[in-house]
């Protein structure tokens, strides 16, 4: 699902917040998009009950397209 402008104000909140690092662990470039609030499905073993979907971020760095996920579900986006 696509973020609306509340929920964009509300993950940059949630990002300072816990103080995540701006700069992209890759690259260190220091531009990124908010993506859409995906589910990820976990396999069997993986920690997680087989078929389980978490709600996940994902923030893409502009500069080489580096993907990170975070919980939507904990950071109050879904």
């Amino acid at each position: 699902m696509a973020l609306t402008k509340e929920q964009v104000a509300k993950a940059k909140d949630w990002f300072r917040s816990k103080e995540v690092m701006a700069t992209c662990p890759a690259c260190r470039g220091k531009e990124t998009d908010l993506g859409e609030v995906l589910v990820m499905l976990f396999p069997k073993g993986a920690g997680e009950a087989p078929g389980v979907g978490v709600p996940m971020l994902a923030v893409r760095c502009n500069q080489c397209g580096y993907f990170r996920l975070f919980d939507a579900a904990m950071m109050g986006l879904a």
